[in-house]
C-alpha cells in the first residue's frame, strides 16, 4: 500500500448535469505517460472540465503524479473503470489511488461468462457486487456496473440487468448505464434511466447508428447526435432520475479518424441541448 496517501472520504462531484470525457475514447493517445499531459490539455481545450479514467496507461501511473497533471490541465476526474477481479485482489491499492485522485465513483466495466449466462449466476453476481459495494462505501466510494449488450439476454422473462439490479442492494450498487449498448439490446435508454432513478448518478453518452442483436461493432458507434438515439428524451430522463455526470464516450469510427474531433462534436451537441433546456 502506498505510504504517501492519506485515506479520506472524497467530496461530492456536485449537483446537476455535467459533461465529462470518457478517456477510453483517447486510449491511443494515452498509451505512454509522456503523452498524458498534452492529451489532457487538448481535452480541456475542447471545453471539458471533467473526465473519467479508463484505458491507456492512466491507472498504472503514480496517482499523485496523475492528479497533478489533471490539475495543471484544469480537469477533475469524476469516475474510473475497474474489474471485480482487480477490486478483489488489489482493494487497498485501488482505494488509495481513487482517494489520491479525488474520485468517488468506480465502475465494474465488464463481467465474464462465469458471472452471467443464467438467472442463478446473475443473482450470485448481484450478491458479490453488493458486498464489494459495501466495502467501497465504507471508504466513501460508490460502486457502479457498466453494461454492454449481453445484459439484455432473457432468463425466465427477465433480462440480466433486471436480475442484477433487482437482487443487489441499491445502497451499494449503482448503474453506469451505457446508452448505445442499451439501444443495441433493443431497449430504450431513457426508459432504463427512469427505471433506475436514484441509483444512476452517471451515464455513458454514446450514440449508435443502428441497433442490432449482433455485438455492435465500432463502425456502428458514432458522435452523440449523429446516430439513432433520442438525446432530448435521454437528457430529460437524466434530470428526473438524478443523474449527475454525462460521460461522453466513443469506441471507434471517429470523425476523420480523429477521436478529438469526435469528442468535440459530441461535447458541442450536448452542450447546446443542455443550454437550451
Amino acid at each position: 500500500m502506498a505510504t504517501t496517501i492519506t485515506r479520506k472520504k472524497t467530496a461530492s462531484a456536485g449537483k446537476g448535469l455535467a459533461l465529462a470525457a470518457q478517456l477510453y475514447t483517447l486510449r491511443d493517445h494515452l498509451a505512454k505517460p509522456d503523452q498524458v499531459p498534452g492529451t489532457l490539455r487538448r481535452v480541456a481545450k475542447i471545453g471539458f472540465r471533467n473526465v473519467q479514467l479508463s484505458g491507456g496507461c492512466l491507472m498504472s501511473m503514480n496517482p499523485l503524479e496523475l492528479r497533478g497533471i489533471l490539475d495543471d490541465a484544469g480537469l477533475k476526474a469524476v469516475g474510473h473503470h475497474t474489474s471485480y477481479e482487480q477490486l478483489s485482489a488489489e482493494f487497498d491499492r485501488v482505494v488509495d489511488a481513487l482517494h489520491a485522485l479525488g474520485i468517488r465513483y468506480t465502475a465494474i466495466a465488464w463481467c465474464g461468462e462465469s458471472y452471467r449466462g443464467s438467472a442463478a449466476r446473475w443473482k450470485k453476481t448481484a450478491k458479490l457486487f453488493s458486498q464489494m459495494g459495501q466495502r467501497l462505501a465504507a471508504e466513501g466510494i460508490t460502486l457502479q456496473y457498466h453494461n454492454h449488450q449481453f445484459e439484455f439476454e432473457r432468463f425466465a422473462g427477465q433480462v440480466g440487468l433486471e436480475i442484477l439490479f433487482g437482487h443487489s442492494d441499491p445502497k451499494y450498487l449503482q448503474a453506469e448505464l451505457d446508452t448505445a449498448w442499451v439501444a443495441a439490446g433493443f431497449q430504450d435508454p431513457a426508459a432504463w434511466i427512469s427505471r433506475l432513478k436514484g441509483r444512476v448518478d452517471q451515464i455513458h453518452a454514446k450514440d449508435i447508428q443502428v441497433a442490432s442483436v449482433e455485438y455492435a461493432s465500432e463502425t456502428r458507434v458514432m458522435e452523440v447526435g449523429r446516430g439513432a438515439l433520442d438525446w432530448p428524451g435521454i437528457l430529460a430522463a437524466c434530470r428526473k432520475a438524478g443523474v449527475r455526470d454525462i460521460l461522453i464516450e466513443q469506441d471507434g469510427n471517429f470523425m476523420g479518424g480523429d477521436p478529438f474531433k469526435s469528442l468535440a462534436a459530441s461535447f458541442n451537441y450536448l452542450s447546446g441541448l443542455l443550454n437550451a433546456q
